[in-house]
């Protein structure tokens, strides 16, 4: 009976293990955080219009709506979901806070592909 006991008294050290997928997912999204990085935070390309849609975007945040006071080509569920980012975790409207929102979007979207070994990348 003593014997029965025993092997369930015996405490074995969890293992964590990692499959290479994994790991090379993991390391895909860490590389890409820190080459994105410096690249959106420095750079602007000519066609882009971040100014534009940060001027709309402060105009639709002091309660101006959209379209009659706010004149803009986008949909609201893109006004509404941006306000409550910036609001909710208190980041900036500016460019850095801005930038800053679409490099955690890029990390937010290869995250799962991350975590997951079993699907494939984007």
């Amino acid at each position: 009976m003593i014997g029965e006991i025993e092997p369930l008294l015996v405490k074995q050290k969890p293992t964590i293990s990692f499959s290479k997928e994994t790991m090379m997912g993991w390391l895909l999204l860490v590389g890409t955080l820190l080459v994105s990085f410096p690249i959106v935070m420095s750079t602007q390309a000519p066609y882009d219009d971040e100014g534009y849609v940060m001027m709309t975007l402060r105009t639709f945040g002091e309660g101006q709506p959209l379209y009659s006071s706010t004149h803009t080509q986008y949909g609201p569920a893109y006004y509404f979901l941006t306000e409550s980012i910036h609001s909710t975790l208190g980041l900036p409207l500016s460019q850095n806070g801005v930038r800053l929102k679409t490099i955690a979007f890029g990390a937010a979207r290869l995250a799962p592909k991350a975590m997951h070994s079993n699907s494939s990348l984007p």
